[in-house]
């Protein structure tokens, strides 16, 4: 198995400054210099909050409180973005918090103690937003798939599902289509012909109903005018 490679505090540092200065995304620079994504932000993320002590790969960690663990903890639950909690409380990084976040969710789970398995049929229905959300959470770490889903009220297999379509197409790849007409470009052959025959039933239809309706008006016109 390889081992994840290390990177120096001055490496780190001469990238962030040389993406700084130019015009890339985040995405194409860090692809560039064959790096994920992920740890390129890492990295934008701790400089702009600690500077260069940020970007030092640190031995021991900082003690924090339970208290402290709950404040940062509950205004992440109520909307705070992990970046901004780790700007606002000068934090070494957002995994830090994502750790305090699974261990508060596991702590509550283990208090709940469930006594049935989630019945598929009981999660309920959610908006786009709720389930880029909730997929977004279980890419950055914050909860797990059945965490998520416990914590949602929504099954495993749909906090799956909508993992994968976000990291797939993006947040357009959650909106519910279910019931929606499909687009001409993605009908097969077979779909298009059978919208084609609906269409044209739908048209001699309309036009027997016009012949007669023409008809009837003749007919009324001869009678008036004998």
């Amino acid at each position: 198995m390889s081992r994840k490679p290390t990177y120096s505090a001055e490496f780190k540092a001469d990238l962030v400054l040389e993406y700084l200065s130019s015009t890339e995304s985040v995405r194409g620079f860090a692809h560039r210099n064959h790096l994920s994504e992920w740890t390129f932000q890492k990295w934008l993320d701790k400089w702009r909050v600690h500077g260069l002590s940020g970007l030092i790969t640190k031995e021991s960690n900082t003690s924090y409180s339970k208290e402290f663990k709950r404040t940062v903890v509950t205004e992440h639950l109520s909307g705070k973005s992990l970046r901004v909690l780790m700007a606002e409380y000068k934090l070494q990084s957002t995994s830090l918090i994502s750790s305090w976040v699974r261990q508060y969710n596991k702590a509550k789970n283990m208090a709940e103690k469930p006594t049935r398995k989630r019945d598929r049929t009981l999660a309920r229905k959610t908006t786009q937003n709720e389930r880029v959300k909730i997929a977004q959470q279980v890419i950055d770490g914050v909860y797990g798939y059945q965490e998520a889903a416990d914590a949602y009220n929504v099954t495993y297999q749909m906090v799956y599902g909508w993992v994968r379509k976000l990291k797939a197409g993006g947040p357009e790849a959650l909106v519910d289509r279910r019931g929606k007409a499909k687009a001409v470009a993605e009908q097969s052959a077979e779909d298009k012909l059978k919208q084609e025959n609906r269409e044209l039933r739908k048209r001699v239809r309309e036009l027997e109903v016009a012949e007669a309706l023409l008809k009837k008006i003749r007919e009324i016109q001869r009678r008036e005018d004998r």
